[in-house]
């Protein structure tokens, strides 16, 4: 039996927490823990180290202790038979509990902020590795077994749920049920890379996965849709003859500059004004 990872842990720990650990504010470790999950790979320990600093923190401002509803200066109380000094004990103490109460969160809150700075440096050294490494072999392995289940269902290609429902044996609806999963998974592993790609600060941020960001030749993908990354089944994304590949935020000014310089002398715009049009509006 394989030893438990530290990923494995953190995700375990998450799983069975008694209330869930606020982390979509986090950029990007919300999506890459989703994606680990996914492709069973390994994060770097410095983001995972994030992940145990806003556990830290949800426990912590759980542990807040909200004081109860106090009416101040009450005079009705000082009709009833309580003394001045009393009363003033008493707004005394239920001020400082309401004091004590907003200067936790504000800390609490401070350290949330502070925490998707660190998470965002936390991801920067590992964006290009984590794209490359197991993002690359986690999205090859899905489109390996989507090729698979599409050689099966070949006779419905390529519109698979509307021919299947219309003819489809038991069997094959089950395959194309089962393929549902593939599709859900890729989106997974697309949203971790779209959400470092936004992170890591280049002015052309892809809308969807697609154009140069996905494919190694985009003019050889058939159909625009699945070019442009508009169509997303993974089914006909496996059957394409083009390469399907998400770009690393490094590798995208190189892919500009030899774009450039295969152009046209005369060409209406350049490799970034291409890319752009493709898909980052």
């Amino acid at each position: 039996m394989s030893a438990t990872t530290d990923t494995q842990a953190t995700l375990s720990r998450l799983a069975t927490a008694d209330s869930p650990v606020p982390l979509s504010h986090l950029g990007e470790v919300e999506p890459w823990l989703a994606a680990a999950t996914t492709g069973d790979f390994e994060l770097p320990d410095d983001v995972l180290a994030i992940v145990v600093q806003a556990e830290h923190l949800a426990a912590e401002s759980a542990a807040i202790v909200h004081p109860s509803q106090h009416q101040p200066a009450d005079v009705h109380a000082l009709l009833e038979g309580q003394t001045v000094e009393e009363i003033l004990e008493t707004d005394d103490l239920a001020s400082a509990a309401i004091s004590r109460r907003d200067r936790a969160l504000s800390l609490v809150r401070s350290a949330e902020g502070l925490l998707v700075a660190l998470a965002r440096d936390a991801f920067a050294p590992h964006r290009d590795a984590l794209v490359v490494g197991p993002l690359r072999e986690a999205v090859a392995a899905l489109l390996t077994r989507a090729r698979e289940m599409a050689d099966k269902l070949k006779a419905y290609a390529p519109d698979y749920g509307d021919n299947l429902l219309a003819g489809g044996s038991p069997a094959e609806l089950k395959l194309w049920r089962d393929s549902r999963i593939l599709n859900r998974d890729l989106d997974i592993l697309q949203q971790a890379w779209r959400a470092s790609f936004s992170a890591s600060g280049p002015d052309l941020h892809p809308q969807r996965p697609g154009g140069y960001f996905a494919w190694t030749d985009p003019q050889a993908v058939r159909v625009a849709d699945l070019r442009l990354g508009h169509d997303r089944e993974a089914l006909r994304i496996a059957k394409e003859r083009g390469e399907y590949r998400l770009l690393s935020p490094s590798e995208l000014e190189p892919l500009l500059a030899e774009m450039d310089r295969t152009l046209p002398r005369h060409s209406p715009t350049n490799a970034r004004g291409m890319v752009r049009a493709d898909v980052c509006s």
